[in-house]
């Protein structure tokens, strides 16, 4: 009996200690990964994803486009930086058109409307940072284009180098777990390029005594991969038959003193192997494995020996997690990738299968999870005709530019054996994953829009201690500030946040007196981030051969063989009249329209608008056509406000104004205005039941008229500023409407909607109007949802 209790005693400590031990050596390994977590997390950058709504466009057309910017890390949506920048440039990096875009608000739909001269050919969109821009090149957002111009003609892309007889194809090899490992099953992946570009090819294993030990062929990517169990007192190559001689290729040489992590999936789940090299294997060598999923420890787990342990996939979060071996000291050995495949169901369906010319669509985009809960997320929706869409998400030729979720936007892009070949070339990835890096770079961004200068004298020397006052030029409240210049005569204005081509005025005068200089004002344009797109992300878009026809179409233009645009014969009647606006900005040849004679500066904007007949005040708030209910006027029964194509949301503040569309009105500079347009009944339903009170059409001169000259010494200019916010536009046809059956309805992008939130609900309704040409839409839906997963789904639709 005493020996029993000895053995209980005895037992019982055993497993205490065992306990103990275990406890401690799970703790260190919790104190491990957060400090992993932590570096990660601190180490983070961004990432920019950027999508349009077509990829072929015409010369003066508009490119609308969103940029999404991403934590590189977690992947959900980051305001770590004021400002993006996007931009159209040229095969040789030249900037076609430029904005800048206020990303602390998220404000990143926007459009860029490309010059008519423009010629035809390739074009990239890119979307960036300061920082992106100076040192993290790679993770611009980029989009290629194509544009066709006056002649219509297809340019081809350039050719890639051609092979010579005496160039051979690179070699990659990938072990699983970085190591090969000796007397053991091991797989190694590898990939063959040929000047950069993917080959597929066959070869075989051969040992250093000509022995045979596997064969391999590799996919359109160029990835392929090959089992064999090596011995350690053999070499072993890899050998293709290139242009009819074989050439031979060394695999890497083993680590005796390394591991290795494998990988298999199972039916629900993955089985982790843990080998040790020859020179470090003992029964009871401790190990750790901890699995890592963006910015988070998903799995974690400490082995002894050679083991195997099962992760259930139902635990990992959708996209990549990597697993890490480490040895007892915490000394990374191996590392192993795998991928979920765990997508959220992104549902686009219609409530039709075909539809006529200028019928209505109705459209619900769903995003939910594999129970069927909604998933809140951040949506661009385009719909255009399938033949200038991009149809090569996957971008299957080039491979994938990025292996995280980017790559995979679809399921149907890469099968399951290609995505694991794909994580098996992810390799040494723990310096980048865990090293505390050196932050070097310093952004300029809060003082990008800052109004800087010089001020200098008749003699060109700097004017130091002269009072420097600006003055805004938009707005009737205005904008006042004033600085002393330094003794370099520079002055700066911390403007922080002003739209584009705002205008302002700059006035001189000696310190403490009020007498104004004739000193000159330098003004110092802003300092842009300037990039050089790398070449691996610079992909090329090729149009169909039959999209010449096609432009044709939806243009309504004719070409010669000279390849000059001869618009369709019209007979021109009347007396020809000259115009003081923009008269391809308006929307209806029946409205009500406020030129520059009527907004000539000797009445606020509110008080000319009521020149328009049907407008009128009742009760302090703008009706038309009196109250269209019987209910008192209120802000809900004024009209809408559309500035350049953005509703805006306009609230009381003018003292002594009830109605907040005279507010903002009043508001209003009216140089800055080229013409205001008035929609009433008809004209107005383009914009639904939003448009139901008739549409207030603002559109804006890209330079301000001039009533009269600066005086007293001022500097007046116009300075780059914040893009300003543009709505996609999409006309409502009502049967009844006969006025909007007189223009004819060329669009190839029927729909677009930059910025479409999902939230909870089960699905996001969006209803539009197909064009007048018969056509195969194609609907895009491209975003990220709250969890940091990149969403794609398109589907096709028909008008007959």
């Amino acid at each position: 009996m005493r020996c029993d209790r000895l053995t209980c005693f005895w037992l019982f400590l055993l497993l205490t200690i065992s306990a103990g031990a275990q406890t401690a050596d799970m703790n260190s390994l919790d104190s491990f990964s957060a400090k992993l977590i932590t570096n990660l997390r601190a180490n983070a950058k961004e990432h920019a994803y950027v999508v349009t709504d077509k990829s072929v466009f015409r010369a003066g057309e508009s490119v609308w486009f969103t940029a999404f910017l991403l934590n590189s890390a977690s992947q959900k949506l980051s305001t770590k930086s004021r400002f993006v920048f996007a931009d159209i440039v040229n095969e040789h990096d030249s900037v076609v058109k430029r904005v800048t875009m206020d990303a602390g608000n998220r404000q990143l739909t926007s459009r860029l409307q490309l010059p008519d001269s423009l010629p035809a050919g390739f074009y990239w969109l890119r979307a960036y940072t300061s920082r992106m821009a100076l040192i993290d090149s790679n993770e611009i957002g980029i989009r290629p284009l194509y544009v066709v111009g006056r002649t219509n003609n297809i340019v081809r892309a350039p050719n890639k180098k051609a092979t010579t007889r005496e160039e051979i194809p690179t070699v990659a090899f990938y072990p699983e777990g970085n190591n090969i490992i000796t007397g053991i099953n091991s797989i190694v992946a590898l990939s063959v390029t040929i000047n950069g570009a993917p080959l597929s090819i066959d070869g075989y294993v051969k040992d250093d005594r000509e022995t045979i030990a596997t064969k391999f062929s590799t996919n359109s990517n160029g990835l392929g991969k090959f089992e064999f169990e090596p011995s350690g007192y053999r070499k072993y190559l890899a050998v293709i038959n290139w242009q009819g001689k074989e050439i031979s290729y060394l695999l890497p040489a083993f680590n005796f003193f390394g591991g290795q992590l494998s990988a298999s999936k199972q039916s629900d789940g993955y089985k982790l192997r843990i080998l040790l090299g020859d020179s470090i294997y003992a029964k009871d060598a401790r190990t750790y494995v901890a699995g890592f999923s963006r910015d988070s420890l998903v799995f974690a787990a400490i082995g002894k020996g050679q083991c195997e342990v099962f992760v259930d996939d139902r635990k990992l979060p959708q996209g990549i997690t990597t697993f890490y071996l480490f040895n007892k000291d915490f000394k990374p050995i191996s590392e192993r990738s795998v991928y979920v495949n765990d997508k959220p169901v992104v549902a686009v369906t219609t409530d039709k299968n075909s539809y006529a010319t200028r019928d209505k669509v109705t459209l619900a985009v769903s995003v939910t999870d594999a129970e069927q809960q909604a998933i809140p997320a951040v949506v661009a929706v385009s719909v255009s005709d399938s033949i200038f869409s991009n149809d090569d998400e996957c971008d299957r030729n080039n491979g994938p530019a990025t292996l995280d979720n980017l790559f995979s936007n679809d399921n149907t892009c890469f099968n399951d054996e290609q995505m694991d070949l794909m994580m098996l070339t992810r390799a040494n990835t723990y310096d980048r994953f865990s090293e505390k890096q050196t932050q070097t770079f310093s952004s300029d961004d809060d003082s990008l829009l800052f109004i800087k200068g010089t001020i200098v004298n008749a003699r060109k020397e700097p004017a130091a201690n002269k009072l420097v006052l600006l003055i805004s030029g938009s707005g009737t409240s205005g904008f006042f500030a004033t600085d002393t210049t330094d003794t370099g005569g520079q002055f700066c204005f911390p403007v922080e946040n002003y739209p584009d081509s705002a205008q302002f005025a700059i006035q001189v005068k000696e310190l403490n007196k009020s007498r104004a200089l004739n000193d000159q004002v330098l003004i110092n344009k802003p300092v842009f981030p300037r990039l050089k797109t790398p070449a691996a992300l610079k992909k090329y878009y090729e149009p169909e051969p039959k999209l010449r026809q096609r432009v044709s179409n939806y243009y309504n233009v004719q070409w010669n063989d000279a390849g000059e645009p001869q618009l369709a014969p019209v007979m021109v009647t009347g007396q020809q009249k000259t115009v003081d606006y923009d008269e391809s900005k308006r929307v209806s040849p029946y409205s009500a329209i406020l030129t520059s004679k009527d907004l000539d500066g000797r009445m606020n904007v509110d008080d000319a608008i009521l020149m328009i007949p049907g407008l009128q005040v009742l009760n302090g708030y703008v009706v038309i056509h009196g109250l269209n209910a019987m209910i008192a006027p209120n802000p809900a029964s004024e009209p809408m406000i559309v500035v350049e194509g953005a509703q805006m949301t306009p609230s009381s503040d003018a003292i002594g104004i009830v109605s907040p569309v005279l507010s903002y009105l009043h508001s209003l500079n009216p140089k800055d205005i080229d013409f205001i347009e008035v929609l009433k009944d008809a004209d107005a339903a383009a914009y639904g039941v939003r448009g139901a009170n008739g549409v207030i059409l603002i559109n804006l001169r890209n330079k301000p008229r001039e009533y009269y000259s600066f005086t007293n010494n001022m500097t007046q200019f116009y300075a780059e500023g914040i893009s300003k916010p543009a709505v996609f536009v999409s006309p409502v046809y009502d049967k009844k409407d006969k006025k909007s059956a007189a223009s004819p309805d060329y669009r190839s992008t029927i729909f677009w909607n930059g910025s479409l939130l999902t939230n909870d609900a089960k699905s996001a309704g969006i209803s539009f109007y197909t064009s007048d040409i018969p056509s195969i839409y194609r609907v895009t839906v491209r975003g990220i949802t709250i969890h940091g997963d990149i969403i794609y789904r398109t589907i096709n639709i028909q008008s007959k």
